[in-house]
């Protein structure tokens, strides 16, 4: 140890356990550190990521507890995931409406042109 070392030479300095292995262990301390440092800025970045979120959906008005399970739900009872409904339910839908009087002649006739115009 050098003579111009400040402390007492039976405490070991920060970096003397690792100037035991040489140049590994400089090189070991130095890595470690910045691995340290790079896993506690992403822990920071997604707790920031986390609490930002909450608030803007808290903003919104949305429960955080449910907002996954109330998109779920949305999105299977909407009709962009169920199943294209076939050109016969189509036509006998149409065919319903005009029976029931809630559409006129023409309008059923319009329909029925569109539904297999688009087939």
């Amino acid at each position: 140890m050098p003579d111009d070392y400040p402390g007492d030479p039976l405490l070991p300095g920060p970096f003397d356990a690792f100037a035991a292995f040489g140049a590994f262990g400089v090189v070991f301390g130095i890595v470690f550190v910045l691995v340290s440092l790079v896993v506690a800025t992403v822990f920071v970045v997604v707790i920031v990521s986390i609490v930002r979120n909450a608030r803007r959906a808290k903003a919104s008005g949305h429960d955080l507890m449910t907002m996954e399970t109330d998109l779920a739900v949305r999105a299977l009872d909407s009709d962009l995931l169920a199943p294209a409904e076939g050109i016969e339910a189509r036509l006998a839908r149409v065919d319903a409406l005009r029976r029931a009087g809630t559409i006129s002649e023409a309008e059923h006739a319009q329909a029925r042109a569109a539904i297999l115009a688009s087939a």
